[in-house]
């Protein structure tokens, strides 16, 4: 099995290597100090409110045709351990194919529900997260998702 994926790697490298590519290193670091008050203790205390790092990247397939790939994790700048023991916790990881068709990908993404949200959250990425009031707020594994392309200007939607 291991040679079967570098095999594919090796091909991968071999036929994009006069393919036009554009790779991004990104990152954002989000947390806050907090206090917490009860009847019976106060707590203050640095919380991480979703802090990551990335790389994405762009392939020109055809002409019209791109293959695109993300690869998130959150961090914890707070105490260095962003999932239970963990450094690192997976987050939007995906390879997909792009056109004026739209965009098709597999990996692990948010949810149509989890993306609808987002402008509508104030306090998304913090304690008062909407997550935190409803059930369905999903990053998914194992995800083939389709975005069509833009129909009118700054919507598109997802289906799962």
């Amino acid at each position: 099995m291991r040679a079967k994926k570098l095999f594919a790697l090796s091909a991968l490298i071999f036929f994009t290597s006069s393919i036009t590519a554009s790779v991004s290193f990104y990152g954002k670091l989000n947390f806050s100090y907090e206090n917490e008050e009860s009847a019976e203790e106060s707590n203050t205390d640095f919380v991480n409110n979703a802090s990551r790092i990335g790389v994405k990247g762009k392939f020109k397939l055809l002409e019209g045709i791109n293959i695109s790939y993300q690869i998130e994790n959150e961090i914890d700048p707070t105490d260095g351990r962003a999932d239970g023991d963990k450094v690192f916790k997976e987050r939007n990881t995906f390879i997909a194919i792009e056109g004026n068709f739209g965009k098709l990908f597999t990996g692990t993404h948010d949810t149509a529900l989890k993306l609808s949200q987002l402008k509508v959250d104030l306090f998304n990425d913090t304690r008062a997260d909407i997550k935190n009031l409803f059930q369905g707020e999903n990053r998914m594994n194992s995800f083939v998702g389709y975005q069509s392309p833009e129909i009118f200007e700054g919507m598109t939607f997802t289906v799962n």
